[in-house]
């Protein structure tokens, strides 16, 4: 764990993916592991697909702040892979 109580991951590297809502409010970059990225892009067949679903996942949390967006993003991406 690190200092502020969370835990801390071994593939701490991080792919920003920029991502324009429909409604074109300021770009919202989220951080999820290359590890992670790569196995997406993989697993929906391509990155416009892993992009969509990124997208999909964002709308649901959309009304929240950018750091609950990113939480939200890692226990998705974790219950993705489960």
């Amino acid at each position: 764990m690190n200092q502020n109580g969370r835990q801390e991951h071994g593939d701490n590297a991080e792919t920003l993916i920029e991502i324009t809502p429909d409604n074109n409010p300021p770009l919202i970059n989220i951080g999820i592991s290359k590890e992670n990225w790569k196995k997406l892009i993989v697993a929906k067949g391509n990155e416009t697909k892993a992009n969509a679903w990124v997208r999909s996942r964002l709308h649901e949390v959309s009304g929240l702040s950018a750091e609950v967006r990113g939480i939200y993003m890692r226990v998705m991406i974790e219950n993705f892979f489960g």
